[in-house]
């Protein structure tokens, strides 16, 4: 069972790497069968990714190269089991403009690897498109 404390920790690892695109460093969060799905309110759901490296391409191809300081907000933590969820507000920064881009809901499912939990299943479904 997944205790609070470890998913809260997880997912401030999955948000840093993307708030300082650190992107290779996805890999080591996430299982190699790991699967990423998204949802973004109002439009056509695109194809799960599936594999470690599969995502890590995904997300440097979609969120590498925003010129935007972003920033990750993760709250309302909860586990249960191998499942956890928690909320996004997405903020980014640009040219001194700070805006908020989106919320969204992650629904995922971890497991332990040598030791140190991964994401097993990432699904972000976005309140509004950014």
């Amino acid at each position: 069972m997944t205790d609070v404390a470890a998913a809260g920790e997880l997912f401030a690892r999955y948000a840093f790497t993307m708030d300082t695109k650190a992107i290779d460093d996805l890999a080591s969060i996430l299982t190699d069968d790991a699967v990423f799905s998204l949802e973004i309110a109002g439009l056509e759901a695109p194809p799960a990714v599936e594999g470690a490296a599969a995502i890590v391409e995904f997300i440097r191809s979609t969120a590498g190269s925003d010129p935007a300081q972003l920033r990750h907000v993760i709250t309302n933590v909860r586990a249960d089991g191998d499942a956890i969820a928690s909320y996004l507000t997405l903020f980014a920064t640009v040219d001194g403009a700070l805006e908020t881009r989106t919320t969204a809901l992650y629904t995922c499912e971890v497991a332990e690897v040598d030791g140190a939990l991964r994401f097993r299943r990432i699904h972000v479904a976005f309140d509004r498109p950014f």
